[in-house]
């Protein structure tokens, strides 16, 4: 279903289950809880379908994941144990890979290659998801952050996964409108961050396709 405005509403089993491989999707969330909850639909899908699903994540968003995850029936011990769920820290992993306060390509890529390893190993699709741009732009390092959404469209070409990101509404006050399309550029959806998107998600086509 379509509007006028481009807008497409989709069930969210449906969704994330025919995520495109190698599609790059963005929500500018407007709470936690709302990122939260997409951010369960695109892992726990995952996980049924027997990807490997990698979170890079703040240590208050990985535990409220976790827990989401839970209640959503799966067994989040189990399924790290078995490398079908690896959550890691989002600043920890940033620092593998930003030098003078931008991002390295070439480390960047040892830095993915080696969290795919395992799943690779297991002939697992990879999806990934988090927030390290979100992170790079909350320490205001605008260009480090559009610039590492940038080198993980490149990364996604040479080692194919789909991703999942999200920004904070916070990140873009008014008059920043602009900042938020060059986000938005570098991803091919953009999912609704203003209402929960557990059971319809709304969604348009961006940029990358």
């Amino acid at each position: 279903m379509t509007n006028n405005t481009g807008w497409k509403l989709a069930n969210a089993d449906l969704f994330w289950g025919d995520l495109a491989f190698c599609g790059h999707t963005l929500q500018v969330y407007d709470t936690d809880e709302l990122y939260v909850d997409a951010f369960a639909g695109f892992i726990s899908t995952g996980i049924h379908l027997g990807d490997c699903c990698i979170v890079i994540a703040t240590e208050a968003h990985r535990h409220a994941l976790d827990q989401k995850l839970m209640d959503l029936g799966i067994d989040v011990e189990a399924v790290k144990a078995d490398n079908s769920y690896i959550a890691v820290d989002a600043y920890e992993t940033l620092s593998k890979f930003i030098v003078d306060g931008m991002p390295d390509e070439q480390l960047l890529g040892k830095t993915m290659s080696a969290l795919f390893e395992k799943a690779y190993e297991a002939k697992r699709l990879v999806r990934a998801g988090g927030e390290m741009s979100a992170v790079l732009f909350a320490q205001g390092n605008r260009e480090a952050a559009i610039s590492l959404e940038r080198m993980t469209n490149k990364v996604i070409e040479t080692h194919p996964f789909s991703v999942f990101c999200g920004f904070s509404r916070t990140a873009f006050p008014n008059g920043e409108d602009m900042i938020l399309h060059h986000f938005c550029a570098e991803h091919s959806r953009l999912i609704a961050g203003s209402e929960s998107q557990c059971e319809l998600i709304h969604y348009r086509e961006t940029a990358v396709a």
